[in-house]
């Protein structure tokens, strides 16, 4: 650490009736005592020429050795520095840089989120926001309240929405998620009841009729048809899964399917002999 005289020099400017006159002593005999004065060097490398030094708190002169010593040193802590500005990030380098980080995804994926990020990054514009910093929570309740997607669609889109925000704050674009409170969105889908028994008779009845491309009935399109339902009736099986249902997993009485889940295949086995 510098000392005073180091940077700041106080002294007493004595006057001339004062037994002290003409030197640069601290001590004074006066009443009141001589003002005392100040030069050198200050915090922010400026050199000051020989002046009276000047209580900050009161505006008036200094007379006490202990307070100038006190006040100058405050003068010789360097001026803090301004805090530097961060660069806004524009929505459009926001939006480039999470697409390129979801390259590994697939492309229906980085598409829906490019078109989803696309719609947001216009109704920002039009709102006069441009940057990621200037998104607001209020922003994003007022551009999911324009969405009629499906419930199934609009919970998606905002799960994209938290991934975006997340990934900025991650990356330093903003310092905020504005997406992190946005309530869940309850699915909107009616419950499926099963079918009656009634229901089943006329599925099974109808299967019977269906009629080829040819318009023959009782052909193997029928049979196909017939047994796609019993699969779905008796193995509690998806469309799909029994869509993509292969020859060789049916052993007998028993079907095996396969579930993918974190990366990781388990076997089931179906089994029902009332399809026999």
């Amino acid at each position: 650490m510098r000392k005073i005289c180091d940077v700041l020099n106080i002294f007493r400017r004595h006057r001339a009736d004062c037994s002290g006159a003409g030197t640069r002593s601290p001590a004074c005999p006066s009443k009141p005592k001589c003002s005392i004065h100040y030069e050198g060097v200050n915090g922010t490398g400026k050199r000051l020429k020989p002046q009276a030094l000047k209580d900050p708190a009161s505006g008036s002169g200094v007379r006490d050795w202990n307070r100038a010593v006190e006040i100058v040193r405050n003068m010789e802590l360097p001026a803090p520095e301004e805090p530097t500005q961060k660069p806004q990030v524009s929505l459009d380098q926001a939006i480039e840089s999470f697409l390129a980080f979801k390259s590994h995804r697939s492309t229906d994926v980085r598409r829906k989120a490019r078109l989803l990020l696309g719609r947001l990054k216009s109704f920002l514009e039009r709102r006069g926001k441009t940057t990621v910093p200037e998104v607001n929570f209020t922003d994003l309740v007022a551009f999911r309240s324009e969405w009629t997607d499906a419930s199934s669609t609009q919970r998606r889109n905002q799960e994209v929405l938290r991934g975006f925000f997340r990934y900025c704050v991650k990356s330093e674009f903003g310092e905020k998620n504005p997406a992190v409170d946005l309530d869940s969105i309850r699915e909107g889908r009616p419950k499926t009841d099963p079918f009656t028994r009634k229901e089943l008779d006329r599925i099974f009845a109808a299967t019977e009729n269906l009629a080829d491309e040819y318009g023959r009935r009782g052909a193997p399109i029928a049979t196909q048809t017939r047994a796609f339902a019993l699969i779905m009736r008796y193995t509690g099986m998806s469309v799909g899964d029994t869509a993509k249902l292969e020859k060789n997993a049916v052993d007998g009485c028993r079907i095996r399917t396969y579930r993918k889940k974190t990366g990781v295949c388990s076997l089931r086995f179906r089994h029902s002999s009332s399809m026999l």
